[in-house]
């Protein structure tokens, strides 16, 4: 079995992305610094399971802020006709 890289990790949920892709997302903890994981992964068809092929961490101080500018980077896409 693996060691695992986390010292603490817990599912928060996942949004399908598309094409076979999905998001997770967990709470996870490193030597006492607490971080939410966004890791995107991938439906792996010849191994018959799902992959992880890439990810970040953000620490909990910064998670409002990176909503915030996720929020401000959508509305860019809002039109008022």
């Amino acid at each position: 079995m693996a060691k695992k890289f986390w010292d603490s990790e817990k599912f928060v949920g996942e949004v399908e992305k598309g094409g076979g892709k999905t998001y997770k997302i967990s709470a996870v903890e490193k030597h006492g610094r607490k971080y939410v994981m966004v890791s995107e992964w991938k439906f792996d068809e010849k191994a018959g399971v799902e992959k992880p092929i890439g990810g970040q961490a953000y620490p909990v101080e910064v998670i409002d802020d990176v909503c915030a500018m996720l929020q401000s980077g959508k509305s860019e896409f809002s039109t008022s006709a």
